[in-house]
């Protein structure tokens, strides 16, 4: 599912001429706008230039994560890879990461800023010496002094169009004998095959020793007969040749052959694309390997049946051992217990203590976060329960109880690409950024984000969003999308949780590549935000399938539709579109008219309504390219809208779309532009994205344009969003997460008085908590407290005071620049009533319970639920009713509420056995919606008889 910006090398190479030669007329322009820049201050056409700093984000974590691996004379030591990020180090155990990449020369993506490193090794011998190589492209890199910086070291090693480095073996006895397993795609023909090469002096020259039909991912040697090697071949994303399953040598890799017996079962079902492979540490004869393919990365037969398989006689036959699932993606054993093994696969993770006789299932990731796809599982040589699995999309997880749950374990770093972002617009500290991990929502200007995607209470989203709106006017309502299932979500409560209120394919017609379809573009109508339109297009360029299918414009999608109600319904416009192919990306609407709406298309130019969407008239005259990516309106003057073009820049209208002009001064004439947004206090300043060079701006309404690209780490931007006020600019981008410009208030202020729930009587002393760890404040007289300067996020708040149930929000969402005030309401603790019965018998059905009870109550509105108990702990009543909280049971008698209560009680009538003991009569209040006991000795009189 990868799809790189310059997707091969041979398309890089193509680029450079054009660069090259357009650099030359560049210093001539740069010359020409110099010039212009130091005149048009004195003639007043441009303000002086602001002073701009981006700053990383390091988030949302994802990325296409693929090795992990742990020093074993040093588990302090970690490095991880990321397609994107390059080669990380950490040096605390994986708690926090820094890149090195220093004598990396390899670069990829759009804008040729990412480090492509797939896999990576550590001499078993000589933690100085660790290995790595690149994604996409030839490069082996060796370092000498663990990982600071490195050497390329791929003498041999034949220049193939877009081959990937998979794996590194090295041989125990000989540590300058090293083994690199190979990916070579076949260019045009949705096919990859594999290829060994083999190094005998460190890495100074390689020859081959392998080429197969499908791509090699593990290579595994035997330790004790280092003739003896094991390679998997295969990955979830990538058709084969053929399929090749697992190889054996027993020459040290001059000759192979299969050994895939058990694999397959008699009928030819399962598969033998082994993402997986591992040895017995003790062993060499045992090993385990995980198979299987996803759905939509190729035409083979029962694409996602697979399983975790285990030899023990050196791969001549193999048994399924697998936890019931269909597809597995990698296998790891303990090396320190080699009856403890995990395996893993999209959204679980198993594991057995047992050797694989039985397992244990839980969820792979975080909560609202798509877990990905898992590569790799490595295991901490000196604790068996920690645990890292670095997958593709999801990025890197560190489990610290063997998989029971899981944390983000990418502080420093982001492979993470995102598609859109959409902020507060009156508190640039709330922002939400879309990508392809899911959604997420951050309420500290990017410093941490929080995994927002349980769509209908599921665990974790799909993956591949697409785009997100925050409503202007109730920044608690947010819209998002998915690319590929067609379904646009709400949320009414920050993120917390969605419902899907549009789907515009039915599920069973779902499938790859041609039916994918989704929405790219969310709009509310500035004037009445209850008016939403939102655009529907195939999925975007930046992911699509690699090598599967080309990026085929052509291909028709669904349009435009449009909600008067705020979404409650939808209706689809697209009178007009009829000879487009109705691929919509990008929505604006006039600031004042709701009527007026502007689509630029996929490979149709711009249309414009001004009937609310009833009928759509093109607006293209002037415009050099049909492929617009980005539009713009200018709020303090409508007529004024500005157009990003794939390939052709930038294009302005000042007469409301009826004719477009290029404004490409200071920019590259064939600019990809993917975001552009004028800053809405001051029309002169316009910002756009550009997919390949980074940000510009302009101080003269699109009349020159320059970079503004200090500390932006990562130029392939996908998309901006600024502040109401201009003062806040946020970046999305491919590979590098989110990038903000400018400062954004990065603390919060809780404040609040506790009261008594009955009385309304301020309770002084209350001890007030937050966790994570903040320090404990107590109410003063008057039950007030205050919280200043805290970081912004989620907090769990505790109130606790004598004789008081404690009060517990695990929800308080604190955000950046915010002052939040809240009250609370304790209840008392229960003191139950104890009440001798009269008789000493039973009670039997038919009996009467006679009983006079009497509650006065004037204060808040309460819900009062009366309730006959046993007294004793965890008895239980044959009557009808549900069970209380401590274990008791009880018979509900009624349920009041209202300020003023008073009540009653006359006779009871018994309609089941009812046990000897003591008895007593307690209620239950609720307040502001919370369940709590309170006391019934101090506010009711009652007495309790049975009469026959």
């Amino acid at each position: 599912m990868i799809k790189r910006g310059l997707s091969t090398q041979g398309e890089r190479l193509a680029r450079r001429p054009r660069r090259v030669r357009k650099r030359v007329a560049a210093f001539g322009l740069v010359w020409v706008v110099s010039l212009v820049f130091a005149f048009l201050p004195q003639l007043g056409a441009v303000e002086e230039p602001k002073q701009y700093r981006w700053v990383n984000t390091l988030g949302p974590p994802g990325g296409l994560g693929y090795d992990t691996r742990i020093d074993p004379r040093n588990p302090n030591i970690v490095f991880t890879t990321d397609q994107w990020a390059g080669m990380c180090k950490s040096y605390d155990g994986g708690y926090t990461w820094y890149p090195r990449n220093e004598g990396i020369t390899s670069r990829f993506g759009p804008s040729l800023d990412s480090v492509p490193i797939f896999c990576c090794t550590i001499d078993p011998y000589d933690s100085n010496i660790v290995w790595c190589g690149t994604f996409g492209m030839r490069g082996v890199y060796k370092s000498f002094d663990g990982g600071e910086t490195w050497v390329k070291m791929d003498n041999g090693i034949p220049d193939l169009e877009g081959m990937s480095f998979r794996s590194f073996t090295i041989d125990p006895s000989d540590t300058d004998i090293v083994y690199t397993g190979v990916e070579v795609p076949l260019i045009g023909k949705n096919k990859s095959e594999g290829m060994i090469f083999k190094t005998v002096n460190g890495g100074q020259s390689w020859f081959k020793v392998l080429e197969c039909d499908a791509l090699v991912r593990h290579i595994m040697i035997n330790p004790i007969d280092t003739q003896i090697l094991y390679a998997a071949t295969g990955i979830f994303d990538r058709p084969d040749v053929r399929w090749e399953g697992i190889l054996k040598t027993v020459d040290g890799g001059q000759t192979w052959f299969p050994v895939n017996n058990g694999l397959l079962d008699d009928n030819g079902e399962g598969s033998l694309v082994v993402g997986g492979l591992t040895m017995h540490p003790d062993d060499p004869d045992i090993l385990f390997c995980a198979t299987g393919r996803h759905e939509g990365f190729g035409s083979e037969p029962n694409p996602r049946h697979g399983g975790v398989f285990k030899t023990v006689n050196g791969g001549a036959s193999w048994t399924a051992i697998s936890p019931e699932y269909h597809c597995w993606n990698a296998v790891e054993v303990d090396r320190s217990d080699p009856d403890i093994i995990y395996a893993s696969c999209e959204h679980w993770f198993a594991k057995s203590y047992d050797g694989g006789e039985t397992w244990k299932m839980t969820p792979l990731g975080l909560p609202g976060v798509y877990s990905g796809v898992p590569i790799t599982i490595t295991i901490d040589p000196t604790d068996p329960d920690k645990v890292f699995v670095n997958s593709y999309t999801g990025g890197l997880y560190l489990s610290l109880d063997a998989g029971d749950t899981w944390m983000d374990a990418m502080d420093g770093f982001t492979g993470s690409e995102m598609t859109d972002v959409s902020m507060d617009p009156h508190n640039p500290s709330v922002v939400f950024a879309v990508g392809r991990p899911g959604p997420f929502k951050s309420v500290d200007g990017g410093l941490s984000w929080l995994g927002v995607g349980s769509v209908g209470g599921q665990y974790q989203p799909r993956p591949e969003w697409s785009a997100v709106c925050v409503k202007p006017d109730e920044p608690n309502v947010v819209l998002a999308a998915d690319q590929f299932y067609g379904e646009l979500y709400r949320s009414e409560d920050w993120g917390k949780s969605w419902d899907i209120v549009l789907a515009i394919m039915p599920t069973d017609q779902v499938s790859y590549p041609y039916s994918l379809h989704g929405f790219k573009a969310i709009a509310f109508a500035p004037s009445d935000t209850s008016i939403i339109y939102v655009g529907a297009r195939i999925p975007d360029k930046t992911i699509e399938f690699e090598r599967m299918t080309p990026f085929d414009t052509t291909r028709p999608s669904m349009g435009i539709y449009k909600s008067t109600d705020g979404g409650d319904s939808w209706a689809q416009m697209n009178d007009g579109l009829q000879d487009t192919t109705k691929n919509i990306n990008e929505i604006v609407v006039h600031p004042q008219d709701p009527d007026i709406a502007y689509i630029c298309t996929l490979n149709s130019g711009i249309y414009k309504t001004v009937d609310g969407g009833h009928h759509w008239m093109s607006a293209s005259s002037g415009l050099t390219r049909n492929d617009i990516r980005a539009l713009a309106i200018d709020p303090s003057n409508p007529e004024v809208l500005y157009a990003g073009a794939e390939g052709g820049g930038v294009f302005k209208t000042v007469d409301g779309g009826l004719s477009w002009t290029q404004v490409n001064v200071g920019l590259d004439a064939e600019a990809t532009v993917r975001g552009i947004v004028v800053d809405p206090l001051n029309s002169n300043r316009v910002y756009l994205g550009d997919w390949h060079t980074g940000v510009y701006v302009s101080e003269n309404a699109g009349g020159v344009w320059r970079h503004i690209n200090e500390g932006l780490d990562n130029r392939a931007i996908t998309a901006l969003d600024i502040s109401a006020d201009g003062s806040a600019l946020y970046a999305t981008t491919q590979g590098g997460g989110v990038f903000r410009l400018g400062e954004v208030p990065t603390s919060a202020t809780l404040m609040g008085t506790v009261v008594d729930a009955v009385s309304g009587e301020p309770v002084p002393a209350a001890e007030v908590s937050l966790f994570p760890t903040v320090a404990t404040i107590h109410t003063d007289a008057k039950g007030e407290f205050i919280f200043p300067k805290l970081p912004p996020r989620t907090y769990t708040m505790t109130v606790t005071a004598p004789t008081y149930r404690p009060h517990k929000d695990d929800n308080m969402m604190l955000m950046g620049g915010e002052t939040k005030s809240v009250d609370v309401a304790l209840c008392r603790r229960l003191y139950p009533a104890l009440v001798p019965w009269v008789n000493s018998g039973v009670f039997y059905p038919g009996d009467t319970i006679h009983i006079k009870a009497r509650l006065e109550h004037k204060g808040p509105s309460l819900r009062v639920d009366l309730y006959l108990a046993l007294a004793t702990p965890n008895a239980l009543l044959f009557f009808s009713g549900g069970g209380f909280s401590a274990g008791l049971s009880g018979f509900p008698l009624f349920v009041m509420t209202g300020t003023d209560l008073s009540f009653s009680i006359a006779d009871i009538h018994v309609s089941g056995e009812m046990p000897r003991g003591e008895y007593m009569l307690f209620g239950a209040v609720v307040v502001a919606g919370t369940f709590e006991l309170y006391s019934m000795v101090r506010t009711a009189s009652f007495e309790i008889a049975a009469r026959r």
